[in-house]
């Protein structure tokens, strides 16, 4: 059985209220979805940490996970990437 948070995340997302992919990661822990993506804790932390560096296939298995489409997924790291590039 699938982890309740899930849904909660997908709602997160369905209300636009996620600004950064960490923040799925405040209702959903680490170690469920590397778990359930059959991925090491650490090698998912370190791509949260670097957004950059999901694969599309991370993309499309977190997002099936969360029962959303990839390309709210994609948006959301595109999004945190173009804030992390701008200069200062």
């Amino acid at each position: 059985m699938k982890d309740r948070r899930y849904k909660v995340v997908k709602s997160f997302f369905e209300k636009d209220s996620i600004d950064q992919i960490l923040n799925v990661f405040d209702v959903l822990p680490i170690s469920t979805v590397a778990k359930d993506m059959g991925v090491n804790y650490s090698t998912l932390y370190r791509k949260i940490q670097n957004p950059r560096t999901f694969t599309i296939g991370d993309i499309l298995d977190i997002a099936a996970l969360i029962e959303i489409e990839p390309e709210l997924l994609l948006k959301l790291i595109a999004k945190e990437n173009k804030k992390k590039s701008k200069p200062q």
